[in-house]
């Protein structure tokens, strides 16, 4: 199967709405959700790939015959909302493009907080007695751990809002090295240097009359990312997706898409090199950790779908438990149905940096297998989520 390194830059602002009800008149604003999902995405290049393929969009919102029209880009043998055919998102992430150099940004794990009325951060990690793994408590009504406590006091800890993670960071935290870490230390960069929320305000519009309806006003959230472009600096910032489809092969090295709320213009480019990984860690004390780099929707809530009842799951004879988790409040997924012409159910997703600390309980493990099954992987049990790029991870040390 084909795999296509895709760089996407905008050219205007973008809406990336974050998932809370909003309608003009009663929520007044739609706030912006950044990073966004990678379904907005996988969305945006399913529609080019329909339109490339001279599909007949009066025939898929008139229900007429979408699996004829929608040919190899869906599944025939699913239903309409799992068939997603042969394309796959195995990547995604935003990027900067610094004097022809590309670098990864990465979410900031959940487990790295920042002390109180200072700017030291901490790791932080549960504190395991030797048979704490033992007395974890799993609440199947509820589907809820009682976790074990974090080594530090966190009450006097905060997570660290307006930064991103930079690669550099990322290496040193997956690799469990001791740094000094600090947001303004090279580990981090700050929000603002990548992207400027923007504000603006409209007024709902009555269709037939086409005059603005008296009192619904709103106020809607966009992100302009930084483009520089002068004699002392060149910055290019963007999306970058790992595609895996044969259908790509047809699409130009570069070509204009509509992308978010609003179908705001994008540049679609092809890239010839390859982006740098986030690195391998060494497992010790049969421990490790998942940090997921894209939002991840399970069936009870927070817990990955893999885990039993017991908390505890098996593969290619490694028995594992999960010990505990941190994450931030959800993020609401949605989006627009283009055949049923109406908004997708919204539902409830773990968050990107979310992290899963895990104890392995086998005698013996061969490291290469946690590897291949996790590192750079979706941990999505449903395989229509795991397509459009849902519950992606990498593991660290702890």
């Amino acid at each position: 199967m084909a795999i296509n390194k895709i760089f996407i830059q905008p050219n205007d602002v973008l809406f990336f709405r974050d998932g809370r009800p909003f309608d003009a008149g009663g929520d007044f604003t739609a706030s912006l959700a950044f990073p966004p999902s990678p379904t907005t995405f996988y969305g945006a290049i399913r529609t080019l790939l329909l339109s490339r393929n001279e599909t007949n969009f009066s025939n898929l919102i008139n229900k007429s015959n979408w699996e004829a029209e929608l040919g190899n880009i869906t599944d025939k043998n699913k239903s309409y909302e799992e068939s997603f055919g042969s394309l796959t998102i195995n990547d995604f992430g935003i990027i900067r493009k610094l004097d022809g150099l590309l670098q990864r940004i990465y979410p900031v794990p959940s487990d790295i907080l920042r002390i109180k009325d200072d700017e030291d951060c901490v790791i932080v990690k549960p504190e395991l007695s030797e048979d704490i793994v033992d007395k974890i408590h799993f609440n199947k009504a509820i589907s809820d751990f009682i976790l074990p406590p974090l080594e530090k006091n966190e009450n006097n800890l905060e997570s660290i809002d307006n930064y991103f993670l930079t690669e550099q960071g990322l290496s040193a935290y997956l690799l469990n090295l001791d740094i000094n870490l600090k947001p303004s230390n090279v580990q981090f960069i700050n929000r603002s240097e990548f992207y400027e929320s923007e504000k603006r305000v409209g007024i709902r519009r009555d269709n037939k009359s086409l005059s603005s309806e008296e009192g619904f006003i709103y106020s809607l959230e966009f992100a302009r990312l930084k483009n520089i472009n002068n004699y002392l600096e060149n910055i290019e910032s963007g999306f970058y997706l790992e595609l895996e489809s044969e259908l790509l092969n047809s699409i130009d090295n570069s070509i204009s898409i509509k992308l978010g709320g609003e179908n705001k213009s994008a540049y679609l480019r092809k890239l010839n090199k390859d982006i740098i990984k986030p690195p391998t860690p060494q497992i010790v004390n049969k421990q490790f950790k998942l940090i997921l780099l894209t939002p991840a929707i399970f069936d009870r809530g927070w817990i990955p779908d893999f885990i039993r009842e017991n908390h505890e799951f098996e593969f290619d004879g490694i028995k594992i438990k999960l010990i505990t988790a941190l994450m931030g409040r959800y993020q609401g997924i949605g989006g627009w149905d283009l055949i049923r012409q109406t908004s997708k159910p919204l539902r409830r997703a773990v968050p990107p940096g979310s992290v899963f600390y895990f104890q392995i309980l086998s005698d013996s493990i061969d490291s290469d297998i946690l590897i291949n099954k996790f590192q750079m992987k979706s941990i999505q049990d449903q395989e229509y989520l795991a397509k459009q790029g849902l519950g992606l991870t990498i593991i660290g040390a702890w």
